[in-house]
């Protein structure tokens, strides 16, 4: 699903993302640095999946 979003967000969009906030779930870091590995990443520790 995180996949189908960044594809449907596009390369151009994707390179404006500075801050990615997420759960701690291992998939969403890896398909973050995967589509837009420029992008700091902020736990939400709240959120631990």
């Amino acid at each position: 699903m995180l996949d189908m979003f960044y594809n449907l967000l596009g390369s151009k969009k994707s390179k404006k993302i500075e801050l990615a906030v997420m759960g701690m779930w291992k998939a969403f870091k890896a398909l973050t640095k995967k589509h837009v590995p420029q992008a700091a990443i902020l736990y939400d520790k709240r959120n631990r999946l």
